[in-house]
């Protein structure tokens, strides 16, 4: 298994599940004692959670535990995000546009 590729399935997974409950960032980390910059960072692919503070931010967004893990494993099998979780990402980023050389 791709490990890169299991954290970027699960970060969108989750901004789904966030986005779905209709909750930010801080409602969520608040709910799950945590901070909104840790909640960013999952959501991000950045920072690697236990177990036990994914199914504490499951539940804090309302959702259980093993719809999560299940999503996740379907992604993962498929290799491909559901269709509820590509629905709620964010537009690609271009980056910078080059600026006039003269």
């Amino acid at each position: 298994m791709d490990i890169s590729k299991f954290y970027s399935y699960l970060a969108a997974i989750l901004r789904s599940a966030r986005v779905r409950a209709d909750l930010t960032q801080v409602e969520v980390a608040s709910r799950a004692r945590v901070t909104r910059r840790y909640i960013q960072s999952v959501e991000n692919g950045k920072q690697e959670t236990s177990l036990s503070t994914l199914f504490v931010i499951a539940e804090a967004m309302g959702i259980s535990p093993s719809h999560l893990v299940s999503e996740l494993e379907n992604a993962i099998k498929n290799d491909q995000l559901p269709t509820s979780a590509i629905e709620t990402l964010p537009p690609q980023r271009l980056g910078r546009p080059y600026k006039n050389r003269k």
